[in-house]
């Protein structure tokens, strides 16, 4: 039986401003990818991109505006997969609902959907922090990705170490799985964020700062990168 995973969070936003964060490709930039483009309306879609090759493309089949999306992801290893969006208010909030669905029950999607499950604890809170923290304010990443010697169970410690560059951004914790997931306000970056993900042989570092705060990420960028890309050559 294909399994699913839900979630559901209150945003101190208006619906409207909820959807054009969902919906629109600037709105997506402010806490998802680094780019993305929209065609609205049933039979559109809505592709994304973290740079390089790493994007992906869905097909619109619902489009309520201020109410309702549905997106059928591209085929991906056999799998046809689901995003169902909802919003409406409850004591002047707006309450977003996400189901992504269609995962096949199958040993060799146990990684994807532990994966992608992860992937969107940290997105939505991201989501979140933005419309709250900062509504409108455009957003600027810096984005690292390494892959790790097999077995480097210290990685994790070097990572969060107060002492070291992203340990040190790091205030108030938003999303906690030990070892393998973290987002936290950044304060130094007035109230930019640092979000690590941990999987098996690779590791992932984004930094984000909004508004007037991206032009601080110039002086971040190098050592957040040497922090993380020097993971491997750390090995005892």
């Amino acid at each position: 039986m294909p399994r699913k995973q839900e979630f559901e969070l209150e945003i101190d936003a208006t619906p409207e401003e909820v959807w054009e964060a969902i919906a629109t490709g600037e709105g997506l930039r402010r806490w998802f990818v680094e780019d993305a483009r929209v065609t609205p309306g049933v039979g559109g879609s809505i592709r994304v991109s973290w740079g390089g090759d790493d994007a992906g493309e869905s097909a619109i089949e619902v489009w309520e505006p201020g109410r309702r999306l549905r997106l059928a992801d591209a085929p991906f290893m056999g799998g046809d997969l689901v995003q169902e969006w909802t919003l409406e208010t409850r004591g002047g909030r707006t309450v977003l609902r996400f189901v992504h669905s269609n995962f096949p029950d199958s040993d060799d999607w146990d990684g994807i959907y532990d994966s992608m499950n992860r992937g969107w604890e940290l997105f939505l809170a991201t989501l979140r922090h933005s419309l709250e923290r900062h509504p409108g304010e455009p957003r600027r990443t810096v984005y690292v990705n390494a892959k790790l010697d097999d077995g480097d169970v210290d990685a994790w410690e070097r990572l969060t170490r107060p002492d070291g560059v992203v340990g040190s951004l790091a205030g108030d914790v938003l999303v906690s799985r030990p070892r393998t997931a973290l987002l936290a306000v950044a304060p130094d970056l007035d109230d930019g964020l640092v979000a690590l993900s941990h999987e098996g042989a690779s590791v992932w570092c984004v930094v984000s700062a909004y508004g007037d705060a991206r032009g601080r990420l110039d002086a971040l960028e190098a050592p957040v990168r040497a922090d993380v890309e020097g993971l491997p050559a750390q090995r005892n």
